[in-house]
């Protein structure tokens, strides 16, 4: 009888081990990940939205300050990262909006999970010029975009040489096309390019992203980077759209 009970336990040995390390392996990634994550808020620390707000001589209007915009903060649901910045540059209105919700609803048998996502550098006008928007004209997969207007638009051709061989752009009012093309060739210098104008705002979105579900907003990183770039862009067709240029 002990005979067999010690061979029932070197039997079941291999299988507990197994357990133990799959335990251990799971804990130690854990362990691991919330390292990574706390060493990549520390990384990136200027993408706070406090930080933000001061580097670009905005207002933090929404939002905690110590709230990292380059950082997926949380894959777990119940959060959500709200973050408004405003301000002026060029003599124009602009604003950084920042967006994060994830939710579950839970039901009797089942639970869904519910996401929201906006991303955007703004600059505001009360200029009125038609729709365009502005992407990569030969983009990779990590930075396609998916198209913001749901009414296809014409491509046109710039004028500028640089601009049409490195961007796309497509409108419902061709006439601004010439305008446009110097005014966007400083986007050919970046990696991440989302554009639209429309009557109201001329913005660079960072939450249409094509690379699939969960990384819509993979482009806030680079926008952040580039932002004052961005801005200046962003403010000058406006200048030029209300006649300031």
């Amino acid at each position: 009888m002990a005979s067999r009970g010690v061979s029932e336990y070197l039997t079941l040995l291999p299988s507990a081990c197994f357990t133990f390390v799959m335990i251990g392996g799971v804990l130690a990634f854990f362990v691991y990940s919330s390292k990574q994550r706390a060493q990549m808020q520390i990384d990136t620390a200027q993408y706070q939205a406090g930080a933000m707000a001061q580097r670009l001589g905005m207002r933090l209007e929404r939002g905690e300050p110590h709230i990292n915009l380059f950082v997926n903060q949380s894959a777990f649901a119940n959060q959500t990262y709200d973050v408004v910045l405003r301000g002026e540059r060029n003599g124009v209105p602009i604003e950084l909006i920042y967006l994060k919700q994830v939710w579950v609803e839970t039901h009797l048998m089942s639970a869904t999970r519910h996401r929201k996502w906006q991303g955007q550098l703004t600059a505001r006008t009360g200029a009125r010029f038609g729709h365009f928007e502005v992407t990569l004209r030969h983009p990779q997969t990590w930075n396609a975009v998916r198209p913001f207007f749901s009414v296809a638009m014409q491509e046109v051709m710039t004028g500028n040489a640089r601009t049409d061989s490195m961007l796309r752009v497509t409108t419902d009012n061709p006439a601004i096309a010439g305008p446009l093309g110097a005014l966007l060739e400083p986007l050919t210098r970046l990696n991440y390019v989302h554009v639209i104008g429309r009557d109201g705002e001329v913005t660079f979105l960072v939450s249409h992203a094509a690379v699939g579900q969960g990384n819509e907003m993979i482009g806030v990183g680079y926008a952040l980077h580039d932002a004052e770039v961005i801005y200046d862009i962003l403010t000058r067709i406006v200048l030029v759209a209300e006649g300031r240029g």
